[in-house]
């Protein structure tokens, strides 16, 4: 049996962590959480969770790790044109750098056989994988995946730090193709299917004790703010019940539309993925409506928004005659769209599956030629009007549709995840432990929609 280490696991996914620990302690292996603060630690060891804190060393240490490099993804995640960012950066290095010889003292004393990160892309996660790098240990990296209800993995990272994403087309010239799959994981997306979740473990909400322990732990009034939004996160996570945003089919033009695909400004994807922070959603919005009066004056544009868009910015865009539509109307203006043009959103490889001219501006794990067209703003109307006339290479997306859906993804929704998702982690992260040195046969799980997929369930 393996030793598996759930690093850096957020509060917003207590539910997750809770049920593939389950999973994996009932299978024999030796779960730990890394908590990289108090609170979290706290509230994941109250409920009975073999949970470890990430102390912050009393004196900064590199320990030999690229704390400088990491300093500037975080310096990223935050926004570009900050007037203090060589503060900042400096700020960021020094928590790296109080982080890092404790981290190294944790993999010298116990060195698991596999670290695991879920939606991890901060400069501390990645000092968690330059760590276990440096042992010798495996990683693999779990995140939201490019259909709802889904997950991807991969041993490098997640989004623009996947393997996925330094693929060349080539590699899926000869891959096998899985018709049924693909027409299956459109239906379900389309047709709004949830695979039945399984029971939520009542989570105890954190009491006066809780609170004065992990703020008495803070040593600065940063950290301080930082424990009062975890504990309120805390304690959301056991009010909060799982409610889906029902879904909003109305409002999509009859006539040929060219669909937005907006992302928020805090998008990690966005800012790591694209050159200077990617363009403005306001500016995208006004090129797209520019490019296709250029090419015809009938062809509508419809905005899909995101829940972290300002309201004024959303206003904005609708003041310029762009009809604007909820995210919960994404996958029906995808499939029905004449083309969508986005940075780099997942939800655009519903356009692979539906036979829609996808064009990108960032990089994106679907970012290959023949596949999608990456673009830029002053080319837009170029590119666009190409794409419109120009078949999609459809064996070629068929290929890698199969490929990424059965092998580099896992179908669990990480807010609900279902009894097959969760058979299906635990199949990928044995899978990796016999890579790394023979382990048990793996838990059996079948890839794909829990509908219309059902035969063999």
């Amino acid at each position: 049996m393996g030793h598996i280490l759930l690093a850096a696991p957020p509060i917003e996914r207590f539910h997750l962590h809770e049920q593939v620990s389950r999973r994996l302690l009932r299978r024999g292996h030796r779960v730990t959480l890394l908590c990289t603060d108090p609170v979290t630690q706290r509230c994941y060891d109250v409920h009975g969770m073999p949970a470890r804190l990430l102390a912050q060393a009393r004196r900064p240490d590199p320990a030999d790790l690229p704390t400088q490099e990491l300093a500037a993804r975080d310096l990223r995640l935050t926004g570009q044109g900050r007037p203090d960012f060589r503060r900042l950066l400096r700020r960021y290095r020094a928590r790296l750098e109080h982080a890092a010889p404790s981290l190294v003292r944790h993999f010298e004393t116990e060195l698991p056989d596999l670290v695991v990160t879920f939606q991890g892309r901060s400069g501390l996660h990645r000092l968690i994988d330059a760590a276990a790098q440096r042992f010798g240990c495996p990683t693999t990296h779990l995140g939201d995946g490019l259909l709802p209800g889904t997950m991807q993995h991969d041993p490098r990272g997640i989004d623009g730090d996947s393997s996925i994403a330094t693929r060349p087309a080539a590699y899926y010239r000869t891959g096998a193709t899985d018709r049924g799959l693909c027409e299956a994981s459109l239906a379900a997306v389309l047709g709004e299917f949830d695979s039945p979740p399984t029971a939520r473990r009542f989570v105890h909400p954190p009491d006066f004790l809780d609170g004065i322990a992990c703020l008495a732990s803070a040593r600065s009034p940063a950290a301080a703010r930082w424990a009062l939004s975890r504990l309120r996160a805390w304690r959301s996570e056991s009010e909060r019940p799982v409610v889906k945003p029902e879904p909003n089919l109305f409002g999509l033009p009859s006539n040929p539309f060219v669909a937005v695909l907006l992302q928020g400004p805090r998008d990690p994807r966005v800012l790591l993925d694209t050159q200077h922070g990617g363009p403005h959603a306001l500016e995208l919005c006004r090129s797209v409506r520019r490019a296709t009066q250029a090419i015809d004056p009938t062809l509508g544009v419809v905005a899909i928004t995101s829940p972290d868009l300002d309201p004024g910015v959303i206003e904005a865009i609708r003041a310029d005659g762009v009809r604007v539509r909820p995210a919960q109307a994404a996958p029906a203006a995808i499939a029905t769209a004449a083309a969508v043009v986005t940075v780099n959103h997942p939800l655009a490889m519903i356009g692979l599956l539906a036979d829609t001219p996808v064009l990108h501006l960032g990089s994106a794990l679907y970012d290959l030629p023949g596949i999608t067209r990456r673009t830029a703003l002053e080319r837009l109307r170029a590119d666009l009007e190409t794409a419109l006339h120009a078949a999609p290479h459809a064996g070629l997306r068929l290929r890698f549709a199969s490929r990424v859906l059965t092998e580099d993804h896992v179908w669990c929704d990480a807010e609900a995840p279902d009894p097959n998702g969760l058979r299906g982690i635990v199949h990928h992260l044995e899978d990796q432990l016999q890579r790394a040195g023979g382990q048990p046969e793996t838990a059996p799980y079948r890839p794909g929609p829990g509908w219309p997929l059902v035969r063999g369930a």
